[in-house]
């Protein structure tokens, strides 16, 4: 729902989550996702 809602933020964020398996072969959990993409629309939008 949150995709749908800031489609923006979540490109962001997966772009971030690409990074830290490349950089660190680290998997992002989903809570991880999800605080990022709230937080990058937070600051995006303010």
């Amino acid at each position: 729902m949150i995709k749908e809602k800031h489609p923006d933020a979540a490109a962001c964020t997966e772009k971030i989550e690409m990074f830290v398996k490349k950089e660190y072969n680290h998997e992002l959990t989903n809570e991880e996702k999800l605080y990022l993409t709230v937080h990058i629309e937070r600051v995006v939008n303010r």
